[in-house]
């Protein structure tokens, strides 16, 4: 941790290759994730909160939705969504995803393996009435 040019803390954060960072405002904290397949809350001091348990391969990308959710997703070609550190939603993609972030209307927009970019929504008055949904 860095504080007008001079480190003040550093610390280990991970047990392997530390992939990405999101602030998550509504608890003045951020998340990380890893190639050690946790996702990681901390304080803005940098002291270790909670680990976020549930992949199963490197986890590649973390961002946090306007709710407060962490969002993650990785190589075990899974999006996860956690809420006070439970996971409460799995999405199962085809490929592993490299990339997971949010759009201004809150939907998820993830970037997968397989050359495809996909939009989950929450609002029934947008969702694709294609053959996928019964």
């Amino acid at each position: 941790m860095w504080y007008k040019g001079k480190m003040e803390k550093e610390f280990l954060a991970h047990e392997d290759i530390v992939r990405g960072f999101t602030e998550v405002p509504s608890l003045n904290a951020f998340a990380s994730c890893s190639n050690d397949e946790v996702v990681k809350l901390w304080s803005l001091d940098g002291t270790h909160l909670m680990d976020y348990k549930g992949h199963t391969g490197f986890v590649f990308s973390i961002d946090t939705l306007s709710t407060g959710e962490i969002v993650s997703a990785g190589d075990d070609c899974t999006v996860k969504i956690w809420d006070a550190g439970l996971c409460k939603q799995t999405i199962q993609m085809p490929r592993t995803i490299w990339s997971v972030t949010h759009n201004k209307k809150g939907d998820l927009i993830v970037g997968c393996e397989d050359k495809s970019i996909r939009t989950f929504t929450r609002d029934h008055n947008r969702r694709d009435s294609g053959p996928d949904y019964d």
